[in-house]
This record gives structure tokens, C-alpha cells and sequence, in this order.
């Protein structure tokens, strides 16, 4: 029944609750802003709450908005969208994402990590976003990009977000604060750019840190900001950049001094080894004792 539904209206807002009801933005009236056609796949019958729409089966939809069920001819699937989404796709979900950065106060404090540099530095907080407080242009975006599942439960529930750039962002990292997930970050969309890239045309920095991992980086530009040091700290996101994260890499230090802050463990080793083909000009600087890059920074240590 789910595909009778599917071969009139689409992929479905919402996927069938426990009772059968799928959720879509209604084919009989100007419905592009709040889903309110139900159509449930295992009765059959469907309706609108809003113009009050309804009938007994896909096949009478189908008759009513002149279609052939029999034939299917006209379905044509939803095209994938791709996560450099304009403002008004992803961008108004990250915007909500954003205002609720205050719900992850205690976990970026266990970092570190303040609220005023959490908001110079666009980071969100993830909440559960109904379909009514969103365009549909971003739930399309978010299911694409992989935001959400097919429950309609966005994955970034309870996680610390960090688009680059802040608004129309090439991809999304998120860091989970939930304690049982064994997955911690999960990335969204292409890496075509160290995170934090979109500090340097800002800041014109005289040197540029690059270390591994994402707090490593806001740990960094944290001090940065806060002691109004000519530098900012670039996320490599990884012991390997991407291809295109190397060509931004090389162009966004052209000029500038380069300082390479490795983890102290093997990964670290890898990602130092990979930047120097890279940048064999740069310094390499390690954390004392042991530590992690943003451990040590807020414990008073400078890399610069």
C-alpha cells in the first residue's frame, strides 16, 4: 500500500507510524510550508486535516487527482539533493540548530569550551525539528544529506554542530554529547575545506594552526579570539585531507606561517606526515605531556 501511496505523491514527509499513517504536503491545496495529508498503508484510506480531503484507497486518489494507478507511468523519483544547500534549505534548520546552542552549555563547559565562543563561532545545539517549523525545501536537504532517518528522527539529536560555513555550509560535523552512542561525530557532506576556513578571510591571520580533530580546533580559537592573537586554528578532520581540502589547505596558508599540532598518537604521526607533503615548509609543534592539543591549550599551553 506504502507504494500506491508513493507512485501518487512521492517519498512520504513522514514514514508510517505504528498505526500505518505516512505524512505528505497536500496534492489538493497550496500545502508546501506544513505536511498535513495522511494517507495510512495499511487501511488505505487517506486525508487531509487541512482543506479536509479524504477517501478510501490509493486507487480513488489516484482518480481524483487523474491519474492511473494501473500503469504508474507518471511517478518520477524525488532527485537527490546535495548537501551545498542554499539558505533556505539546510540553512534554516542549522539557523534553529543554532538559537538552541544554550541546551549545550554543560557539555561544552565539561570541554572548556564558553557560550560566547560557542555563538562567535556559529556552533548549534541538535533538537528534534517538526516539519511545520521548516521548509519543506529543508526536510528534502536533510533527508538527502542524511539528517534524518526514516522514522523522521534527525540524527543530530543531542549533539554539538558545526556547519562550515556557518550559513550555507558545504558540510556539517556533529559531536554527540549522548554518552551511549559509540559513534561520536558524524560528518555530512562533502570535505572540501579544513573546518574553521571561514575564520581566515575574517581574522587575516599571520599564522594558521592545523591540528586533527574538531574541539582540538574551537580549544584553539577559543584562546585565539579571547587573547586577540593574529592566528587561527583549522580542523583537518581526520589524519588525511581530501584532495579538495588540500587545495583549500595550500591556498588559505599561502603567505602565512604554519604551525602543524599533532595528536600524540599514532594518528597524529599519520596526519603530520600527510600535511608535510603538503606544507613542508610548516613547523611541527607537540603538546606537552601527552596531551591532547585542546587539553593542553586549556591548561594554559600556546602553541604560538
Amino acid at each position: 500500500m506504502l507504494s500506491d501511496f508513493i507512485a501518487l505523491l512521492g517519498e512520504p514527509v513522514r514514514r508510517p507510524d505504528r498505526r500505518g499513517w505516512a505524512t505528505w504536503f497536500c496534492p489538493f491545496h497550496n500545502d508546501t510550508h506544513t505536511p498535513n495529508f495522511g494517507g495510512n498503508v495499511v487501511k488505505g484510506n487517506w486525508r487531509c486535516m487541512t482543506c479536509g480531503a479524504s477517501g478510501p484507497s490509493p486507487t480513488v486518489l489516484a482518480r481524483r487527482l487523474g491519474k492511473n494507478l494501473s500503469s504508474r507511468y507518471y511517478y518520477q523519483p524525488r532527485p537527490q539533493v546535495e548537501l551545498t544547500p542554499t539558505p533556505m534549505e539546510l540553512g534554516e534548520a542549522i539557523k534553529i540548530a543554532q538559537d538552541k546552542i544554550h541546551l549545550g552549555r554543560d557539555y561544552l563547559s565539561s570541554r572548556g569550551i564558553d557560550m560566547k565562543t560557542a555563538r562567535r563561532l556559529g556552533l548549534g545545539f541538535g533538537v528534534q525539528i517538526k516539519p511545520s517549523q521548516v521548509h519543506l525545501a529543508t526536510i528534502q536537504a536533510a533527508r538527502s544529506a542524511g539528517l534524518i532517518n526514516d522514522d523522521g528522527y534527525w540524527r543530530w539529536n543531542s549533539g554539538i554542530i558545526w556547519a562550515e560555513p556557518p550559513e550555507n555550509p558545504f558540510f556539517v560535523q556533529i559531536r554527540t554529547t549522548r554518552p551511549e552512542r559509540k559513534l561520536k561525530y558524524m560528518t555530512h557532506g562533502p570535505i572540501v575545506q579544513p573546518a574553521g576556513s571561514w575564520l581566515v578571510p575574517l581574522v587575516d591571520p599571520q599564522k594558521i594552526i592545523l591540528v586533527e580533530g574538531l574541539f582540538d580546533m574551537i580549544a584553539l580559537n577559543q584562546v585565539f579570539l579571547d587573547e586577540a592573537r593574529q592566528a587561527v586554528a583549522l580542523a583537518v578532520l581526520g589524519t588525511s585531507p581530501s584532495e579538495a581540502s588540500a587545495r583549500a589547505i595550500k591556498n588559505l596558508t599561502e603567505g602565512k606561517e604554519v604551525i602543524i599540532v599533532p595528536d600524540p598518537d599514532e594518528g597524529g604521526k599519520i596526519m603530520e606526515n600527510n600535511l608535510k607533503r603538503i606544507l613542508p615548509e610548516a613547523r611541527v609543534v607537540f603538546p606537552p605531556a601527552n596531551l591532547d592539543p585542546d587539553e593542553a591549550v586549556l591548561e594554559g599551553w600556546r602553541p604560538i
